[in-house]
């Protein structure tokens, strides 16, 4: 089973429309055994490490990323805020027509294998029963009274262009000409997240079998000096990375090094990083 098929909207730098992305695995020989691999390849800084991250809020068990699925601010799209912070501020925007952004991570499961269909066996998508999606969604919640809270914050800010016009009597109408959405505060604690399979939200996700489809997520390895230094051996790169003489990496180690030096040769990938390998 494979990640076919990934949908971020909202989510850090991934915004709406929402960023979707095909994926194709291919054949690596480790050992005596044939093993797909997805490569994702991309230069710095353009989300590789976002990317990998919306994933770790759909499959991942670590207790520090179950946390983080309530989100903070920061981690939805910064221009999805500002709209949504211009729109509240605008009294001529109706409050029924004010969008409260929404951040979403869609992931289509294929080529489900017999022994796996236990595990997505309500999660399935087309009748077929070939494939299986999971969704993450991190909205307010549903009994918010949106105009009450809307109203009270537009009250706010005509209260604070009273006070500007008090300050400054000459100023006329050039306080109209601010902009106040600064001031509108972003409800961050009224937002809530929910896992859940088959494209159907009341179809919630069960812990105990998120736990099957096993995930790691490994920080990006210009940070694993820092990151070893402050994580001990708790960290699975650090394990990995200490057990070097161990027979048991060494195909995989060898594989990597192999995939290196092909990138380095190879005018065209020069520019770019290869950033992760998932399966």
């Amino acid at each position: 089973m494979y990640i076919s098929n990934l949908r971020i909207k909202n989510f850090r730098n991934f915004g709406d429309p929402p960023f979707t992305m095909e994926l194709r695995p291919f054949t690596l020989v480790l050992g005596m055994e044939l093993r797909p691999f997805t490569l994702v390849l991309g230069e710095n800084n353009i989300g590789k490490t976002n990317l990998l991250a919306a994933i770790s809020l759909l499959f991942s068990q670590e207790i520090s990323v179950i946390q983080r699925r309530n989100l903070q601010i920061d981690d939805i799209n910064f221009i999805a805020v500002m709209d949504f912070k211009k729109q509240v501020a605008d009294q001529a925007v109706e409050v029924d027509n004010v969008v409260f952004p929404e951040v979403e991570i869609h992931a289509t499961l294929s080529d489900i294998k017999d022994e796996q269909h236990s595990v997505v066996g309500d999660w399935y998508s087309n009748t077929d029963l070939t494939e299986a999606c999971v969704t993450y969604r991190f909205s307010v919640r549903g009994n918010l009274k949106r105009d009450k809270w809307i109203k009270e914050q537009r009250d706010a800010i005509a209260h604070r262009k009273v006070q500007d016009e008090d300050r400054n009597p000459q100023s006329g109408d050039g306080s109209e000409k601010l902009d106040y959405s600064r001031y509108v505060d972003f409800p961050i604690g009224e937002y809530r997240h929910t896992l859940y399979g088959g494209g159907r939200p009341s179809n919630e996700c069960e812990a105990w079998l998120l736990r099957m489809l096993h995930a790691e997520i490994l920080d990006a390895l210009r940070d694993a000096g820092r990151e070893l230094v402050a994580g001990g051996e708790q960290r699975l790169l650090y394990r990995v990375l200490r057990q070097r003489s161990d027979s048991r990496y060494t195909d995989v180690k060898r594989l990597i090094d192999d995939l290196k030096h092909a990138i380095d040769i190879d005018p065209s990938l020069a520019a770019r990083t290869c950033s992760h390998l998932c399966r």
